[in-house]
């Protein structure tokens, strides 16, 4: 866990959802350069294969978690006993996985628009910190440099359930300058940044990021002196 105390310039949270271990793992040499750590959270079934790149994650200094693997049954139009079911069905096999595998689970991403007071109160139970979905409405000029609902001082993260943060990827039609206007803010004011994608790759499209931009926000980071952390280093 990082002492907050002897941050200066502020702290990015990098995170990445869905489960796309195969795009994931052949980027970390790039975060191990910029000697950046990350958030991963795993969505479908927990095979072999995405249980070895969680313990591949874990032991590059990652965070890994989970993410919900039907969007459709963590709609909150359902009622409590259906989200009961939901969560015995397809969240306890996830958790029994990976402490079979020594992993723990401590976080647990929402999909966008599925987060309600009944939801969050059941995850307490299971996850440490929880992440909520967020849709923010379509960019406007320098959206995420003017206007981002993610920024949150560091005073205000110890103990806190919920972790909000804004995404990277063709919702926002982020540019290097948007970017690089959030990123000047958080060492500015000193503050936390958290940031969503799902996959990373040279042409990646939509909600994923591309690798060349990735590179950009790590190279940022460090030269403007910020943290580059992953949840398991938050207070």
């Amino acid at each position: 866990m990082i002492d907050f105390s002897k941050i200066a310039h502020g702290a990015v949270c990098l995170t990445f959802d869905d489960g796309r271990h195969q795009q994931w793992l052949p980027n970390l040499p790039l975060f191990r350069r910029y000697h950046a750590h990350a958030t991963f959270f795993y969505s479908a079934e927990l095979d072999e294969s995405a249980i070895s790149s969680m313990m591949v994650l874990r032991q590059e200094g990652h965070s890994v978690g989970l993410h919900t693997v039907n969007h459709c049954d963590a709609s909150p139009n359902l009622t409590p006993q259906t989200k009961e079911e939901y969560f015995r069905r397809e969240i306890a096999p996830q958790i029994a996985a990976m402490s079979n595998a020594g992993l723990s689970a401590d976080y647990f991403a929402y999909p966008n628009n599925r987060r309600d007071d009944y939801t969050e109160s059941v995850m307490a139970q299971y996850f440490r910190h929880c992440r909520a979905g967020v849709r923010p409405s379509p960019p406007k000029g320098s959206w995420i440099a003017d206007c981002d609902p993610a920024f949150l001082p560091l005073e205000q993260v110890a103990g806190a359930l919920t972790l909000g943060g804004i995404g990277i990827g063709d919702y926002y039609l982020s540019t290097t300058e948007n970017l690089d206007g959030a990123l000047e803010r958080t060492a500015r004011e000193n503050r936390l940044l958290t940031f969503y994608s799902h996959g990373i790759s040279p042409d990646a499209q939509s909600v994923n990021i591309k690798t060349g931009m990735l590179e950009h926000i790590l190279a940022k980071c460090a030269e403007l002196g910020i943290a580059m952390l992953s949840f398991d280093e938050l207070p």
